[in-house]
């Protein structure tokens, strides 16, 4: 299975759920676990998206720090557009 294991029938993965609650402990655990960032849900959205989405600017910038890259989801959204689309001005 390993850190990277899809957790749910959307395609969330232990990345997504704790850039989407900002649990910045468990997002450097699983990254020196071997998580990988770029990891997409069904969706095509990134644990950087899911942090986004929810307004979690310390996960945010933990994310771009430990090198997420910034890439659009199925829609065409980048995290940008997400934190825009649900009012999260300070990400933007």
């Amino acid at each position: 299975m390993g850190v990277d294991a899809s957790c749910g029938p959307e395609g969330l993965r232990p990345i997504h759920i704790a850039a989407r609650e900002g649990h910045i402990q468990t997002l450097r655990f699983l990254k020196t676990a071997g998580a990988c960032l770029q990891k997409s849900d069904v969706n095509g959205a990134t644990a950087l998206h899911h942090a986004a989405i929810t307004g979690q600017l310390r996960a945010v910038r933990w994310l771009l720090r430990h090198g997420a890259k910034i890439s659009l989801d199925k829609q065409g959204r980048s995290p940008i557009q997400v934190a825009a689309d649900h009012d999260h001005m300070e990400i933007v």
